[in-house]
């Protein structure tokens, strides 16, 4: 008796101290929960039957996202004892403790609205809220994740900050990207999609590359599906550490994409967000049409646009003599 009442109490203390998640109505593809603070990490969630319950006890507060199939991104906020709820039926609501509650709440007052207009509450919640962590992760959705993104503009909302907010990763590597974009010329934004084993795959920074080119494309695009033919001919005549292609899809359907996707290596990259006209990267740099692609340095910095055949050889040629 004296062991089954002892369970008991472990059990209630090991309940009380856990943080758990639970997910409902966002299908059965898995999850990503990708942990911006105090560690960097990725941890894969699977719903079963559209559902999921995911529990772990902090030593402290954690900072994560939450990232679809779908490509929608749900910042959550860890503590001892908190709990979230998540539902994506008819529309996407969060619920819990603390910053998740303040999140949650965001979310209802944008419902039904345009993109500026959630801006426009998004700059009023950061300016009401400099104490949130939430703060946080609206400047970057929605203002810094945007075309053209507005330096000044990011500064100011970051100024009130909380110290601790300030030095959260996502704020303190924004900042970065800003500081660099501001005193270089034009550069790629971060970016971020799923390979055909749905693992998120992030820009790579690493020094293995010397150039990057960033090829957009469709399988419903027979100009596009051509250009490709030729590019990756042409990426035989160079080694990988001089130049690599990421193909990102505009695709809708992952079954047509995958179709067509070649064999990923060092050197050809297959990514796709299912976003469509609403990716990202054709958002940034105004694509109207098929193929399109941008050639980038290892620090995303903007070299060419639109290149093909002989003019691209050419000119990836002459930056390889020029920065060996």
């Amino acid at each position: 008796m004296w062991l089954t009442v002892l369970l008991l109490v472990s059990a209630a203390c090991t309940k009380s101290s856990s943080f758990q998640l639970k997910v409902e109505g966002m299908g059965d593809e898995p999850l990503l929960l990708i942990a911006d603070d105090p560690v960097s990490r990725v941890d894969t969630l699977f719903p079963q039957q559209g559902k999921l319950t995911y529990t772990f006890t902090p030593d402290t507060l954690y900072l994560f996202r939450l990232l679809t199939d779908s490509g929608t991104v749900v910042p959550l906020f860890a503590d001892k004892s908190w709990r979230v709820e998540l539902k994506g039926r008819p529309h996407l609501q969060v619920k819990g403790d603390g910053p998740n509650k303040e999140y949650g709440l965001f979310l209802e007052s944008i419902q039904g609205v345009t993109e500026e207009e959630a801006t426009a509450k998004a700059e009023r919640f950061i300016q009401e809220h400099p104490h949130s962590y939430v703060s946080a992760y609206l400047i970057d959705r929605y203002f810094a994740q945007v075309p053209s993104p507005d330096p000044e503009k990011i500064k100011q909302l970051v100024e009130p900050l909380r110290g601790d907010i300030k030095d959260s990763r996502i704020v303190s590597q924004l900042l970065k990207v800003m500081a660099t974009q501001q005193s270089d010329s034009r550069y790629l934004s971060y970016y971020m999609a799923k390979d055909r084993q749905g693992r998120s795959l992030s820009w790579s920074s690493k020094a293995d590359y010397s150039l990057t080119l960033v090829q957009l494309w469709a399988t419903w695009d027979e100009a596009s599906r051509q250009r490709r033919q030729e590019l990756y001919r042409l990426l035989k005549e160079f080694r990988p550490e001089e130049f690599r292609v990421v193909n990102v899809s505009l695709d809708y359907s992952w079954k047509d994409w995958q179709k067509e996707c070649r064999k990923d290596t060092t050197q050809w990259i297959e990514l796709c967000d299912r976003k469509g006209w609403d990716n990202p990267i054709v958002k940034q740099f105004n694509v109207r049409r098929l193929p399109a692609n941008i050639l980038v340095d290892k620090s995303r910095k903007v070299l060419a646009t639109d290149l093909y055949g002989d003019s691209l050889k050419e000119k990836v040629l002459r930056l390889i003599a020029t920065h060996p």
